[in-house]
């Protein structure tokens, strides 16, 4: 995905499935939309959602999830959709490197190098890992983080959005 996804919020479901995205997205699972959605009909297990660890990815992933919201709540409902978590950066201390897989973890980790003497990295992105540590932290499924998403977990992130949004 290149750029911010539409806002599935208010968009039709034609102009959703007409986007460069969307549409295809639609067409690779295979499960149809809103009530015609059927997540037995999958071509996959399921869909896993991975962004940029920064403001702009977590927005995406946000809009992602948004979409799944609205046009493929059955697939979404039956836990077929998860975030996978890519580190934010890591530290090297006492020659052991170490991730953080959130901000308050990488600033507790770069406190703890920096006091003992050790290097920190921020990572600026996906594309800031190197093949290795993007197949080990992202790609493998035994050794990557990923959190199950519900139309609940959904709500809540709606909700969330709406209370800090200015009025008018």
């Amino acid at each position: 995905m290149q750029g911010k996804p539409l806002n599935a919020a208010r968009a039709s479901l034609r102009k959703t499935l007409d986007h460069s995205f969307f549409g295809p997205l639609v067409t690779a699972i295979g499960v149809g939309v809103a009530v015609e959605c059927e997540p037995q009909q999958s071509r996959y297990e399921r869909l896993l959602v991975l962004t940029d660890p920064d403001a702009d990815g977590i927005h995406c992933g946000f809009l992602v999830l948004l979409f799944m919201h609205r046009w493929l709540r059955p697939f979404l409902e039956a836990g077929r959709v998860e975030v996978v978590r890519p580190p934010w950066g890591e530290a090297v201390l006492a020659g052991e490197l170490m991730l953080a897989f959130s901000e308050p973890e990488f600033a507790a980790l770069a406190t703890r190098a920096r006091a003992g003497g050790g290097a920190i990295r921020r990572f600026r992105g996906l594309a800031s890992l190197d093949a290795e540590m993007l197949r080990e932290t992202c790609v493998d499924p035994l050794t990557r983080r990923t959190e199950p998403m519900s139309a609940a977990d959904v709500m809540t992130m709606i909700e969330l959005i709406a209370a800090v949004e200015p009025e008018g």
